[in-house]
């Protein structure tokens, strides 16, 4: 069985959380907007030229890179989210995110190109709430053992097309230096509808994951050609953790994108 989902609480949590926080982020740690426990969340990972990512990103950002290597990653998760100021019980989803690592000074953080949901109302509520690119699709997403299955799909102008087969082991993995450098991510970054960069913050604990095999996949998103998700990814599964999202907050008046 994988290990308890780790809580905030706990002392590995706060050395690594703590040690990222960075001005001008430090404000939207300090505004908790929403709980979100995340289970279930396998991460698949593909390595990429910077001049494929680069024409959909602002140009106030720049392209994170591993040892001169750019990274586009999926990751798929069973979500249960609720706003710390609603009295209304917590939403639970399946979700699939399609993200890459961007920097805007000495800040790192991660930058989200779609965010599909299984929850119609649960993607109207971030879209008028956040600047995270939320759509409603059909994400199904399975568990049994120590194997999954999923599939989704959206015909919007963020197209998705997804299925995967994949089990786990049941002794975790050491991530390595690149492996922590995809997962121990703490910012996200995303834009208003004036175009002002935004800071975000996810407080959680670090990732504890497990080698996988992926015996089938097929994907196809916008707004990349399909030769990009060609190759076999780099693959993590995390049972999961608990975490609270900070309020986004202005990079700066002057940071517009």
């Amino acid at each position: 069985m994988p290990p308890r989902v780790p809580g905030l609480l706990s002392a590995p949590f706060r050395q690594v959380f703590l040690s990222s926080i960075r001005n001008p982020c430090a404000e939207s740690e300090k505004k908790i907007m929403w709980q979100q426990h995340l289970r279930g969340v396998l991460f698949l990972h593909w390595p990429v030229s910077s001049d494929i990512i680069r024409p959909h990103l602002p140009a106030c950002l720049e392209v994170d890179e591993y040892d001169k290597q750019a990274w586009i990653s999926l990751v798929l998760l069973q979500m249960q989210a609720g706003a710390t100021f609603s009295p209304w019980p917590r939403l639970r989803f399946a979700q699939v995110n399609l993200r890459t690592y961007v920097r805007c000074g000495a800040l790192r953080g991660i930058w989200f190109f779609s965010v599909h949901a299984h929850h119609h109302w649960a993607a109207q509520v971030a879209r008028w709430f956040t600047p995270i690119p939320y759509a409603s699709a059909t994400v199904h997403y399975q568990l049994r053992g120590s194997a999954g299955l999923a599939y989704a799909r959206c015909r919007k102008a963020c197209f998705l097309e997804f299925h995967i087969r994949f089990s786990w082991s049941e002794q975790p993995m050491h991530q390595g230096s690149l492996g922590s450098w995809l997962l121990e991510r703490y910012h996200l970054l995303a834009r208003d509808r004036q175009g002002t960069l935004l800071a975000g913050n996810f407080e959680h604990a670090p990732w504890t994951t497990f080698p996988v095999w992926v015996e089938s996949y097929q994907l196809r998103a916008a707004p990349f050609a399909d030769t990009v998700f060609a190759s076999a990814p780099l693959a993590h599964f995390s049972p999961g953790l608990a975490g609270r999202f900070g309020a986004f907050v202005s990079m700066g008046t002057t940071t517009r994108c």
